[in-house]
């Protein structure tokens, strides 16, 4: 049997890296989804298995993504610089007081969280005070705010 603390990933300054290394630690079993979201992120992402998805590349602006209500991390890439405007649960409810949420861009072009457009539903916009560039590799933590039906930022990374 092998040393379990040799064995654990390595933490660097990868925010990719550190989310793993956080799973792994946690013993949480993320698994991506088979099935495809459209492009307008109009449709629920279905899970096998809670916590991880990884949406198809972004090729436009997508206003009011729908994504699981036991989703705490969403991978995302675009073609281009893109917009996302705000985030629903999926089920035609507003997100849950306190829900964490992790935003982690792994393709090559920016992804820009808007604050407060109005392209999006007003539950699902987010609150967080100026718009949000996510670079190549970058993240954004989020909170959602039911008193104010906002999601707001806990960090980015």
């Amino acid at each position: 049997m092998g040393n379990p603390v040799s064995e654990r990933p390595q933490l660097g300054l990868n925010p990719v890296a550190l989310v793993r290394a956080l799973f792994y630690e946690l013993g949480a079993h993320a698994v991506r989804s088979n099935r495809s979201v459209p492009k307008d992120g109009s449709e629920l992402v279905t899970m096998q298995a809670l916590s991880q998805v990884t949406v198809p590349e972004f090729t436009g602006d997508i206003d009011d993504l729908s994504i699981g209500s036991q989703i705490s991390l969403i991978r995302v890439s675009t073609d281009v610089a893109h917009n996302l405007t705000g985030i629903a649960d999926g089920a035609g409810n507003d997100p849950a007081e306190g829900r964490t949420l992790t935003i982690i861009n792994i393709g090559s072009n920016n992804l820009v969280l808007k604050h407060q457009d109005s392209n999006s539903l007003a539950a699902n916009r987010f609150a967080i005070r100026s718009d949000i560039t996510l670079a190549p590799d970058d993240g954004c933590a989020l909170w959602y705010d039911a008193t104010d039906l906002r999601w707001r930022r806990r960090s980015t990374f």
